[in-house]
């Protein structure tokens, strides 16, 4: 890389075209666990990006604008729905390569 020339790369594999990124949520315990919130739904990366795989909520394909991962238990997630907390979904990830999801 030449000095003072900067250059980023999309990391779009398995994410649906056109799909717009609206939040970044790395997980505190492994960095290798990336979540996004974007316009067609929630994702999870278990390689920092290389490959996302879509999260099954209730909505798949709702408008995600944040994620927070509680600090106290890291398999515990809330991503929130379009632009206002009263419309966030508490959800409980389990550890393993897949990361289910399932309502807590």
């Amino acid at each position: 890389m030449t000095a003072g020339v900067q250059r980023w790369e999309a990391l779009t594999n398995g994410l649906p075209d056109e799909t717009r990124v609206h939040a970044i949520t790395v997980h505190p315990a492994n960095p290798e666990v990336v979540f996004i919130g974007t316009t067609k739904g929630a994702f999870r990366s278990a390689d920092r990006g290389g490959r996302w795989e879509r999260l099954a909520l209730p909505d798949p394909e709702a408008d995600i604008w944040s994620i927070t991962v509680d600090p106290t238990d890291c398999r515990t997630f809330m991503p929130v729905a379009g632009q206002s907390a009263s419309t966030a979904a508490r959800m409980t990830a389990i550890t393993g390569r897949n990361c289910p999801i399932r309502l807590s």
